[in-house]
């Protein structure tokens, strides 16, 4: 079989820059792994830094039966702007040419990444031309999300912005052969987008994760970083870890605000790293410059981040709470869970019931650093209660988030429909 991926945002292989590989070439490495054809398409422009990984379009054979396929379009600097939509727009209009040339094999199935609503709505588009499966893999709850962020009085007006974006989800939910989320919840959403409030076939697999077994020269480089960083494994420092996209929708300020309360208790074996990159970066440096608790090391690659988890007790999910967190589980779930840590997170609804069902971690509400603090030291003074809780993290990763085992359910579901 032929399987064609749209992914916009993603990290691909072909990257080389030691990103880890996210949700849908995660994917493609497991239906190549079974003999498939994989053709992934993205676009020229690097989603994490903005750089530009190639001036033109660009077949590239990544592996025998494996291709990457790049769509030249316009770059942007900020992930929500009017730059932005222009680059969906073009590259989802890209798409379509090129798909009808077929610079690669026709497909058994197309699967789209959701968001960009402008490349899924594409993909729709040239499967139902082709006569293929297309099915819709949900992440974020695009448009809707937007309404969330305006005061009372504007949502009228944001309702009729956001309009041409809910026709074309309306569409998507109409023409779609099957709809996948990351949990329940975000498919019974995208459902009520449906002309008919009802979808032909839909399922749920969370974000899982791959844990990579590092060689020892990774190993020794990862871990030589973090000393060169200040930072050495310790069992008598209680480390908390977290590492993605340093923006304006996580509370990590928060982060740094508890760094400075425990100081103030005297409590001097509680150590914050937050790893990456992004806007407020450089507000973190300047408020977070006079703790010795706190560390920004900037982008880590995978085997730093794998040497830092092992290094660490618990991992940190400061986000705010809205609508769309709380009807997801986010990727960050099975990487803390792969190495056993406990999680503090703000998150309500399917990630507080999710952690308070599982036992293995904590909810704290929104801009609470007293609650925060509080959850840290629950962790950091009962021993027993911190093993018990990293046993039960390994153990709900285990049966619920190892790639290995979601991606591999995943496959069996794209190869049934094609059949």
């Amino acid at each position: 079989m032929h399987f064609w991926l749209l992914i916009e945002g993603e990290p691909l292989p072909t990257d080389f820059d030691e990103s880890r590989l996210h949700r849908m070439c995660a994917l493609a490495e497991v239906l190549h792994a079974r003999g498939h054809q994989v053709s992934v398409w993205s676009s020229t422009t690097n989603h994490r830094d903005k750089t530009i990984r190639s001036n033109e379009r660009l077949v590239t054979n990544y592996l025998p039966g494996y291709d990457v396929v790049l769509l030249d379009s316009p770059s942007y600097n900020r992930n929500i702007s009017v730059a932005r939509i222009i680059h969906n727009v073009k590259t989802a209009k890209k798409f379509r040419q090129i798909a009808s040339i077929s610079p690669v094999d026709p497909p058994d199935l197309i699967l789209s990444a959701y968001p960009a609503i402008e490349l899924t709505k594409s993909g729709v588009q040239v499967a139902n031309k082709l006569g293929v499966p297309v099915v819709v893999d949900l992440r974020d709850l695009w448009p809707d999300i937007f309404l969330e962020i305006l005061p009372r009085w504007m949502k009228l007006i944001g309702w009729l912005a956001l309009y041409p974006f809910n026709r074309q989800a309306r569409y998507i939910a109409d023409n779609a052969t099957a709809v996948i989320g990351i949990t329940d919840e975000f498919v019974n959403w995208f459902e009520r987008k449906a002309t008919n409030r009802y979808l032909e076939a839909k399922k749920s697999f969370p974000l899982s994760y791959k844990v990579e077994i590092l060689n020892r020269q990774v190993r020794n480089e990862a871990l030589r970083f973090w000393l060169e960083k200040g930072l050495e494994p310790s069992e008598e420092v209680f480390t908390i870890c977290l590492f993605g996209n340093l923006g304006g929708n996580a509370e990590i300020p928060l982060l740094v605000d508890a760094a400075r309360k425990i100081l103030a208790d005297d409590v001097h074996n509680v150590r914050f790293v937050v790893c990456g990159v992004g806007e407020i970066l450089g507000q973190l440096i300047k408020s977070s410059k006079d703790l010795p608790n706190f560390y920004l090391p900037g982008w880590v690659t995978k085997g730093q981040i794998r040497v830092l988890m092992e290094m660490s007790n618990a991992g940190a999910l400061p986000y705010h709470s809205d609508r769309g967190f709380e009807l997801s589980l986010p990727n960050k779930v099975g990487e803390y869970l792969s190495e056993g840590l406990p999680i503090l997170s703000s998150i309500n609804g399917v990630m507080s019931r999710f952690l308070d069902a599982e036992r293995v971690g904590f909810t704290y509400k929104n801009q609470d650093v007293d609650g925060l603090v509080e959850a840290i030291y629950a962790l950091v003074e009962d021993k027993v209660l911190q093993v018990n809780m990293r046993k039960r993290a390994l153990a709900v990763f285990k049966s619920k988030f190892n790639s290995q085992t979601v991606y591999n359910d995943y496959a069996d579901y794209l190869e049934s429909l094609v059949v």
